[in-house]
């Protein structure tokens, strides 16, 4: 049975106690796994209060310096970062001395959510980046979270509530480390028929972008992509 939806504080949800939903990743060189946490108030009422990453040395388990962050301080755009609506699903990444944690919101599409990729730098933690969806909603919800090419990170994202148009959602991303999104037409995918999927919630981010290089097409790297409508 779902617990409680009250539990997530949120108004809606299916996961009880949540406490570490996406898979944490080992960086071999920083040998460090990093991992993020929800935050509760406490006691047996607990709901959620914050979101933090952790990072703890693979050799003794030891919390590294600077850590654990919050990541309730990111913003994007005048957008601030709603830890109770926000939930952690996706799998972390760890890129070039950063570790990009996506965001989705909780089963039920309560409250006001966004999808977010927060960028955490390892050596300095405090200076948070991000990036937002524009439109409510719009979550990274693939347990595969996100994926990158050795330079750059991709991210698979789902249905929003917007009438004013494509705002993030239903598309496939490319970021540059930070993350940045540039908007370039050569940095993102939407399919011809977004709107169709939006109003039906057949997200195309239902499962996460897998990067390929099939060796004599043209162009040989690729990024696969499976919807909720059965399409690749």
């Amino acid at each position: 049975a779902s617990p409680p939806a009250s539990k997530s504080g949120a108004g809606c949800g299916n996961v009880n106690p949540i406490g570490i939903t996406g898979t944490g990743v080992i960086d071999p060189v920083l040998r460090t796994l990093f991992v993020s946490v929800v935050i509760g108030t406490g006691g047996a009422s607990s709901i959620i209060k914050t979101h933090e990453l952790h990072a703890l040395s693979i050799d003794d388990g030891s919390e590294r310096a600077g850590f654990p962050v919050d990541l309730s301080k990111a913003t994007f755009a005048g957008t601030p970062f709603a830890p109770v609506p926000q939930n952690q699903r996706g799998a972390l990444l760890s890129l070039g001395g950063t570790v990009y944690v996506p965001f989705a919101g909780h089963y039920g599409d309560c409250g006001d959510y966004h999808g977010w990729v927060v960028g955490v730098p390892f050596a300095n933690p405090a200076a948070l980046g991000a990036w937002a969806t524009a439109a409510r909603a719009g979550g990274i919800w693939a347990p595969g979270g996100l994926a990158s090419d050795g330079t750059n990170i991709f991210a698979a994202t789902g249905n929003t509530f917007s009438a004013m148009g494509w705002q993030g959602g239903e598309a496939i991303l490319r970021f540059q480390p930070g993350p940045v999104f540039s908007a370039l037409n050569a940095d993102y995918f939407v399919p011809h028929d977004w709107v169709a999927l939006d109003t039906g919630d057949v997200d195309i981010g239902g499962s996460s972008p897998v990067l390929i290089d099939v060796q004599g097409a043209t162009p040989s790297q690729l990024v696969v992509a499976l919807g909720k409508n059965g399409k690749v």
